[in-house]
Protein backbone atom coordinates (compact mmCIF):
# COMPACT_ATOMS: atom_id res chain seq x y z
CA UNK A 1 0.00 0.00 0.00
CA UNK A 2 1.11 3.45 -0.84
CA UNK A 3 1.81 5.85 1.86
CA UNK A 4 -1.21 7.83 -0.25
CA UNK A 5 -3.47 5.33 0.37
CA UNK A 6 -2.65 4.58 3.71
CA UNK A 7 -3.11 8.33 4.91
CA UNK A 8 -6.25 8.35 2.71
CA UNK A 9 -7.52 5.30 4.39
CA UNK A 10 -6.31 7.04 8.29
CA UNK A 11 -8.23 9.93 7.35
CA UNK A 12 -11.44 8.29 7.20
CA UNK A 13 -10.81 6.76 10.36
CA UNK A 14 -13.60 8.73 13.20
CA UNK A 15 -12.01 10.45 16.24
CA UNK A 16 -12.92 9.05 19.09
CA UNK A 17 -14.51 11.05 21.52
CA UNK A 18 -16.88 11.30 24.79
CA UNK A 19 -18.99 13.70 26.00
CA UNK A 20 -18.95 14.13 29.64
CA UNK A 21 -21.71 13.35 31.80
CA UNK A 22 -22.58 14.59 35.30
CA UNK A 23 -20.23 13.37 38.02
CA UNK A 24 -17.54 12.68 35.68
CA UNK A 25 -14.06 12.51 36.59
CA UNK A 26 -11.04 12.32 33.62
CA UNK A 27 -10.00 10.17 35.51
CA UNK A 28 -12.84 7.74 35.77
CA UNK A 29 -13.65 8.55 31.59
CA UNK A 30 -10.15 7.10 30.93
CA UNK A 31 -10.54 4.06 32.88
CA UNK A 32 -13.78 3.38 31.45
CA UNK A 33 -13.71 4.46 27.73
CA UNK A 34 -9.75 3.79 27.67
CA UNK A 35 -9.53 0.68 30.07
CA UNK A 36 -6.49 2.57 31.78
CA UNK A 37 -7.11 5.56 33.91
CA UNK A 38 -3.21 6.03 34.38
CA UNK A 39 -3.26 7.95 30.87
CA UNK A 40 -5.14 10.98 31.54
CA UNK A 41 -2.71 13.38 31.93
CA UNK A 42 -2.00 12.61 28.11
CA UNK A 43 -5.83 13.35 27.61
CA UNK A 44 -5.19 16.30 29.27
CA UNK A 45 -2.75 17.50 27.08
CA UNK A 46 -4.60 16.28 23.68
CA UNK A 47 -7.45 18.12 25.25
CA UNK A 48 -5.90 21.91 25.66
CA UNK A 49 -7.06 21.37 29.05
CA UNK A 50 -4.28 22.78 32.16
CA UNK A 51 -6.54 21.10 34.85
CA UNK A 52 -8.23 17.65 35.40
CA UNK A 53 -10.48 18.90 37.52
CA UNK A 54 -12.42 21.25 35.22
CA UNK A 55 -14.14 19.37 33.01
CA UNK A 56 -17.91 20.14 32.47
CA UNK A 57 -21.08 18.00 31.69
CA UNK A 58 -21.62 18.37 27.88
CA UNK A 59 -17.82 19.01 26.77
CA UNK A 60 -16.61 16.71 24.10
CA UNK A 61 -13.10 14.93 25.17
CA UNK A 62 -11.31 13.79 22.55
CA UNK A 63 -8.86 10.34 22.79
CA UNK A 64 -7.21 10.97 19.78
Amino acid sequence: MTLEKQVQRDAKVPEKTYEVQPNDTLWSICKKELGNEKVYSKILVLNDLTNPNEIYPGQVIRFE
